[in-house]
């Protein structure tokens, strides 16, 4: 799914932090605008995605947030579908019929033949 979440991003100690107060606990930083940008919208798919993973309730995005001097108000677009794709690295269990299964033969001690699934 696609969302836009607002994000708060104001300087402190030399880097520029990144705070989304619609999702709970969505902060991360960067050593410039654009580091901070990029870390956001990974950061803002990683809580999507953990949110969709597990059936959490997803907040609607604020339409307005008040800001402070010296805060910027930006938005963060992010994919969970394309996040899924790039993140995803759970294994996935593939069975082979034993027919079509690894086989071993020895050749004269010295040589094996393998035959391996072609269907996965």
């Amino acid at each position: 799914m696609k969302y836009v979440y607002p994000a708060i991003l104001h300087k402190e100690d030399g880097f520029v932090n990144v705070t989304v107060p619609d999702l709970p606990g969505c902060h991360t930083f960067g050593d410039n605008k654009a580091d901070a940008l990029l870390m956001a919208k990974d950061a803002v798919e990683m809580w999507l995605w953990y949110a969709e993973n597990n059936d959490e309730t997803i907040p609607a995005a604020s339409e307005t947030l008040p800001i402070e001097p010296g805060q910027i108000l930006t938005l963060i677009a992010a994919d969970t579908e394309e996040y899924r794709k790039a993140n995803d690295t759970r294994a996935v269990k593939k069975h082979c019929p034993s027919r079509h299964g690894l086989t071993i033969r020895r050749k004269k001690q010295t040589r094996h033949s393998l035959k391996f699934c072609s269907r996965v």
